[in-house]
C-alpha cells in the first residue's frame, strides 16, 4: 500500500514496522483513551497477521461491491496530492 501511495503521489513514503508496545505508547501519549488505543493495537495486529479480509457482507451492507485499494486511491486523488 505504501509503495502504491508513494508512486501515485510522487512522495518518498516508507513503511516502518512499529512494535505494538511502541504504537500503544504513542497513541496513549497523544491522548487516545486507553481502551481505544488497545483496540487499535489488536486491530492492526490482526491486519498484519492477514486475518482481516473483506467479507461478502461489505457488499450487502453498502449495496455495492467493496472497492479495491487502487480504486480508493484514485477516488481520493485530490486529497492525496498535496
Amino acid at each position: 500500500m505504501v509503495d502504491k501511495l508513494s508512486a501515485f503521489t510522487g512522495a518518498p513514503l516508507v513503511y516502518v514496522d512499529v512494535p505494538e508496545a511502541a504504537a500503544l505508547e504513542g497513541m496513549l501519549s497523544a491522548g487516545m483513551p486507553p481502551k481505544q488505543a488497545e483496540a487499535a493495537v489488536v486491530f492492526f495486529a490482526e491486519v498484519k497477521a492477514g486475518k482481516m479480509i473483506v467479507q461478502p457482507t461489505v457488499a450487502e451492507v453498502l449495496g455495492r461491491p467493496a472497492r479495491s485499494f487502487d480504486d480508493w486511491v484514485q477516488n481520493n486523488a485530490a486529497a492525496l496530492r498535496v
